[in-house]
């Protein structure tokens, strides 16, 4: 017992930590835990989340030293965050808004640290229990790859989408952490995962995101230094996007409107509509009557333009403008590559300034304004400053577990690869010899947008209740609700993602068990020899 204290003790280290700090991540650890377990604004166990995290903000603020203007500014940008909320019941731009606020007095790359390990467990904790369908979760049914109506899976999230721009933030945070460390294996390792979560999202606008970062992070590593022509490319990133939102749907005609609305997939027709059909306040609209399940706002832009308002939207684009001029001059590549590849997926995808609590570029907006460089003000004003103590808490190191595994059990890589290989081919094996394999799947016509084809409909009284021999029901929700057949290669497809699935867990179990296992054994054998 004695041996397993002091070995786990090795692997404890003690971390300074503020108290302010810890507000701070109270505040976004609560937040970020929350949407990375599909919780969503409404429901009762987010409000607790919310109100955790709302209580931390507070305490933090009160415990950081402000410079007068940064007060000021602080107090602005709340009371705007409060004024589009009352006028638009919408709590997204208060949450960005008390993110950047947040960011006073903050390290950006502790936060992300922070902000990595929450969303592996959250993120990757209901990835794997959906995946396994040990969770319930939500689907969609589309018309893809030219294979006809197969599942996507949403893996416990409200869409497909929201599935893999949820991998992009995981993307995003290994990015940004691994900084120079950030080679050609790595972007390989993070591709192939990117291919894993599209096997079940079949978001082709989340993989581009993803893709477009991990490139973008590649070209990086090799160049390390933007040229002045590059330098004034990347300027021109968040004008081209904004226009792209806002500009084209107007402007383009005919040809050219088909072929860009194809481009990022219908993102024109849709913003189109809203654009045409709304105009623009100064503070906002509450748009809860405008939006239905086919006509979307999927566009950061234009969502924040027509929800939030224009002073809202202008202050949001200069303060991005400001950033990416600043870390262009400063050559810090790495961020930009993060921040970059985020704004070019606002294009297709809400998440940039919804209530989604996704965009950690608003990480960098913070703490460039609260650095103390906008405004050269020396002088502090603090509120319970003299209270901000710093402290100790004792963690697990897992950087330094890992690399002591890794070292340990690198002798034995080359045994534990194939076991690992082999082990998973025999899971996936299994897998898709037990695998059921129905002639059709039964689920709720509103899993699909068009099922006007489809005239079989079926009330069913519980989901044990099959229309005919070889049926499966999926997402079966009461007897009143409509429920139409899907066959062709929806099947077909399952049984692979299921095989693939046991194959590549088994893989990384068997490898990361078997790592941890000699580890462990072999320094108990060397405690042994000391003893």
């Amino acid at each position: 017992m004695q041996g397993k204290k002091d070995s786990m003790s090795e692997f404890l280290k003690k971390y300074p930590v503020k108290l302010s700090e810890l507000c701070f991540y109270i505040f976004f650890v609560s937040l970020l835990f929350a949407k990375g377990i599909g919780l969503y604004d409404g429901q009762a166990m987010f409000k607790v989340f919310l109100v955790i995290a709302l209580c931390g903000w507070v305490m933090k603020q009160f415990f950081t030293e402000y410079a007068l203007s940064e007060l000021v500014l602080c107090a602005l940008l709340v009371l705007l965050g409060m004024v589009i909320y009352l006028n638009t019941h919408e709590k997204g731009a208060l949450f960005c808004i008390l993110l950047v606020c947040g960011m006073k007095g903050m390290d950006v790359k502790r936060v992300f640290r922070v902000g990595l390990v929450t969303w592996i467990l959250s993120f990757g904790g209901l990835f794997l229990l959906t995946s396994f369908h040990l969770l319930d979760s939500p689907f969609k049914v589309h018309d893809k790859l030219g294979m006809g109506r197969i599942i996507r899976w949403s893996l416990g999230y409200a869409h497909p989408n929201v599935l893999h721009i949820s991998y992009l933030i995981l993307a995003c945070f290994v990015v940004y952490l691994m900084q120079d460390k950030f080679k050609f294996k790595t972007f390989a390792g993070l591709m192939a995962l990117n291919l894993y979560v599209f096997m079940y999202s079949l978001s082709s606008t989340g993989f581009l995101a993803v893709s477009i970062l991990l490139l973008l992070a590649l070209y990086w590593s090799f160049r390390r230094k933007f040229s002045r022509w590059e330098q004034i490319l990347i300027q021109f990133c968040l004008p081209f996007c904004v226009l792209l939102s806002l500009a084209a749907p107007l402007v383009l005609k005919g040809k050219a409107f088909e072929l860009v609305n194809k481009a990022v997939n219908n993102r024109l027709v849709l913003s189109q509509w809203f654009l045409q059909n709304q105009p623009a306040q100064l503070l906002g609209v509450d748009t809860a009557g405008l939006i239905t399940s086919m006509r979307t706002m999927d566009n950061s832009y234009v969502f924040a333009f027509i929800t939030y308002g224009l002073v809202f939207f202008i202050l949001a684009a200069a303060a991005y403008e400001i950033l990416i001029f600043l870390k262009t001059r400063e050559q810090d590549g790495v961020l930009l590559c993060v921040t970059l590849a985020c704004l070019i997926a606002g294009v297709t995808e809400p998440f940039l300034f919804n209530t989604s609590f996704k965009n950690v570029t608003l990480v960098f907006i913070g703490a460039m304004l609260f650095s103390g460089r906008m405004t050269g003000e020396k002088r502090k004003f603090p509120l319970l400053g003299r209270f901000d103590r710093e402290f100790s808490i004792t963690l697990f190191d897992f950087k330094t577990f890992l690399k002591c595994v890794n070292e340990t059990a690198l002798a034995y890589k080359t045994k534990l690869v194939l076991l690992s290989l082999f082990l998973g081919m025999a899971a996936g094996g299994i897998c898709f010899a037990l695998a059921k394999m129905p002639e059709r799947y039964i689920m709720p016509r509103t899993a699909f947008e068009d099922t006007g084809d489809i005239e079989e409909t079926y009330h069913l009284s519980s989901e044990n209740e099959l229309p005919q021999a070889g049926d499966m029901v999926l997402g079966y929700v009461d007897e009143h609700t409509d429920m139409v057949p899907f066959a062709g290669n929806i099947a077909a497809v399952e049984r692979i993602r299921n095989t693939v699935c046991g194959t590549v867990v088994t893989v990384f179990f068997v490898y990361g068990a078997g790592s941890i296992g000699i580890c462990s054994a072999v320094r108990r054998r060397e405690r042994r020899c000391k003893g």
